[in-house]
């Protein structure tokens, strides 16, 4: 009888073949090394996620009430901060400098969304809707600090500030990409849980990250409007550092001179030229703030 060697019976073939298809199957299974990172987490991903993220938020009105927009009055509010937020977030989400196969979804509107909270709390989702409560629209005094907030919110959202600390919270990308298909992940991350972590997740504690990103807000204000580009100085007046708002965005301690500087951006000097008097304030109370509850 002639010897076989066992690789080339009938054994072996069927072994080889097996242990090629496993062999191939965990070659495209992801890895530790393929794994998305936060600048993989392509727009329209970040979209889909943000949508979702939207959607929890909008079904439990138990932990997330909004202020109904079912008045006149109310109806007013509304408008009148969706026009200043789409001014706001114009260019970012009509970026022309943009990869052609990684932009912004622009006939997809970014809204907003007032909380009826006790909490001063604001944060926009990634893809671009923004929430904000009803206790912090009531601190403001002037609209200038409104506009700072809004421009600042989409900063930390379309440079993935806030999508890092998600991903961290999260576990890994690919558990947000599974939050984004089905609403919820493998490890029992749930939409409504990232929710949560945006209204109270501590986004930075590096003075120097916070400078980059205050010059990034104010070029953008610079960008979209003549408006007063310092309207974080009146809030650090009038919020305190145990303010939601503050506590998750904490300040440092020379910043009310660096956004006095008209060095902290290019051309910021000429920047803001629509200055905000007594009238603005009675403006902004007569139009947002006595409107709310």
């Amino acid at each position: 009888m002639n010897y076989v060697h066992p690789i080339f019976s009938w054994r072996g073939i069927l072994l080889f073949f097996v242990g090629s298809f496993l062999l191939l199957a965990s070659a495209c299974r992801p890895t530790s090394a393929s794994i998305l990172s936060s600048d993989d987490f392509t727009k329209d991903k970040r979209e889909l996620l943000g949508q979702t993220i939207v959607d929890a938020i909008l079904q439990s009105p138990d932990r997330f009430p909004l202020f109904e927009n079912n008045t006149s009055e109310s109806e007013i509010i509304h408008q009148h901060l969706q026009q200043l937020y789409t001014q706001a977030s114009f260019f970012i989400q009509n970026d022309a400098f943009a990869s052609s196969s990684n932009k912004w979804d622009i006939t997809d509107k970014w809204e907003i969304h007032i909380l009826q909270s006790d909490e001063k709390l604001a944060f926009c989702v990634p893809g671009g809707d923004f929430f904000i409560s009803t206790a912090l629209l009531k601190s403001i005094e002037f609209e200038y600090e409104l506009y700072y907030i809004m421009s600042f919110e989409i900063v930390l959202m379309n440079d993935r500030h806030l999508l890092n600390k998600l991903i961290s919270f999260a576990a890994n990308p690919d558990q947000l990409v599974e939050i984004a298909d089905t609403g919820q992940s493998t490890n029992g991350v749930t939409a409504l849980m990232l929710a949560e972590a945006l209204a109270r997740i501590f986004v930075y504690d590096d003075d120097n990250l916070i400078k980059t990103i205050d010059q990034e807000t104010i070029f953008r204000i610079c960008e979209s409007s003549s408006i007063d580009r310092r309207g974080i100085i009146p809030l650090l007046n009038t919020l305190s550092i145990e303010d939601q708002w503050l506590t998750t965005r904490p300040s440092f301690s020379s910043r009310k001179q660096y956004h006095s500087s008209s060095s902290v951006v290019e051309n910021a000097d000429r920047c803001g030229t629509e200055k905000w008097t007594n009238k603005g304030r009675i403006f902004y109370e007569e139009k947002i703030a006595n409107k709310l509850p």
